[in-house]
């Protein structure tokens, strides 16, 4: 109850505990990072032009094991397809455990270029996970708006792969005199896979925590850049220009306040209503608010999210008196079916399955159970239960009144 929602800008959710990570000294939390993104995304025209990546997705895509999900991912934002993409790196390790790591830098993708380019305010100190999500992400990413798949022969496919076994195709940045993206040069695309370097020139930071005010600040630049300035200068021109240490200064105090001005907004739209920060979802209930208001404003947010969101790999669905909005490749169904698989890979049959949910979101795991029996992949002796609360139409086989009648089948 303490950690009170302070700011809300489209589905980023601030909360007290974010804001206290801009009073300083002390590194950005991701929902900064993420907040700010967004942030920038509405306050330029880049909608065409650029796609800022969040810190969890950046993260995400740099260690997932399963390269189809990132592809479908890249194709459903039409990634390859933007003049620049940023990504956030970061050096967190301990991938269950929320906020973690001790430093940010970010990593453009230029399709003008076809070459993904780090930016770190540490030089070097996170070239290793730039590099980890540059692999993930350069069969994907293509200069003519596409899979860079298609544009590679055998030959340079099995070059890559050679170079993957040695080491990772890196190039040292360039020098002030000569930066790696000029508006001469865009005029040719580099075909193939996608190049990396590091910015030598990268602003670098005086202290050891104010790494995310550098890349809110470069992300700031680039946007400012690619809306307004590319026809006059170059990107790392205009970033050497608006970044430098002045930032550690200024940065935090101007991020609360564009904090705090979405989050007035938000209390003029939406009072009674709360944002429950889940695992795997934000969910938006209206239960307290007027239920003739709030089922109106539930439809309109409803509509927002899916127009907004069109382009990024979340799910909205609405509920008895909410709005949720999740990752598309999250489902209690893709629970279920890990959660059997890996109990079968373990020599652990089940003998008896028992699914109860009351909401639209458990019809997932009620397809995935009924689907397992059809199919045999659960064994045809096995008792399985699939119920839902409240007689509603259902992929349930069978249906529980309330709570009440929940908890007295548990109790026998």
């Amino acid at each position: 109850m303490g950690d009170k929602m302070v700011s809300n800008c489209k589905d980023i959710v601030l909360r007290n505990s974010d804001i206290d990570t801009l009073k300083g000294p002390c590194f950005l939390s991701d929902q900064i990072i993420a907040f700010y993104f967004t942030y920038l995304s509405c306050s330029f025209n880049t909608k065409t032009d650029m796609l800022l990546v969040p810190p969890s997705i950046s993260l995400w895509i740099a260690n997932c094991e399963d390269t189809t999900c990132v592809e479908d991912y890249v194709r459903s934002c039409e990634m390859s397809s933007k003049r620049l993409v940023l990504f956030v790196v970061n050096d967190n390790e301990d991938f269950g455990g929320g906020d973690g790591g001790n430093h940010w830098s970010i990593l453009v993708y230029d399709r003008t270029k076809n070459l993904f380019l780090h930016f770190d305010s540490m030089m070097g100190v996170n070239t290793p996970y730039a590099v980890k999500l540059y692999d993930a992400l350069k069969e994907f990413m293509g200069p003519g708006g596409e899979s860079s798949i298609p544009h590679t022969s055998s030959s340079l496919t099995k070059q890559q792969r050679k170079k993957k076994k040695s080491g990772p195709s890196v190039q040292r940045g360039s020098k002030p005199t000569q930066p790696p993206v000029t508006r001469e040069s865009e005029a040719t695309v580099v075909s193939g896979l996608p190049m990396f370097a590091e910015c030598e020139t990268t602003p670098q930071q005086q202290n050891g925590y104010d790494c995310g005010l550098y890349v809110l600040a470069i992300a700031r630049a680039i946007c400012q850049w690619c809306s307004e300035e590319h026809k006059r200068t170059d990107m790392i021109s205009t970033i050497e220009k608006n970044v430098d240490s002045s930032v550690e200064m200024k940065m935090r105090s101007q991020l609360e306040a564009d904090c705090r001005t979405c989050h007035e907004a938000v209390h003029r739209t939406t009072d009674g209503s709360t944002i429950e920060d889940k695992e795997t979802s934000t969910v938006w209930c209206y239960e307290d608010d007027n239920p003739d208001f709030g089922s109106f404003q539930a439809k309109e947010l409803l509509d927002h999210l899916e127009s907004v969101q069109a382009n990024e790999p979340v799910t909205v669905k609405s509920g008895q008196n909410i709005v949720e909005v999740k990752p598309q490749c999250v489902s209690k169904g893709l629970v279920a079916k890990r959660l059997l698989s890996t109990m079968q890979e373990r020599g652990m049959i089940p003998d008896f399955v028992l699914c109860i949910g009351d909401g639209r979101s458990d019809e997932d795991m009620f397809e995935f159970i009924s689907s397992s029996i059809a199919s045999q992949t659960i064994a045809s002796n096995v008792e399985v239960f699939e119920c839902t609360v409240g007689k509603k139409p259902s992929k349930a086989k069978y249906y529980l009144d309330d709570a009440v009648e929940i908890v007295r089948l548990m109790q026998g």
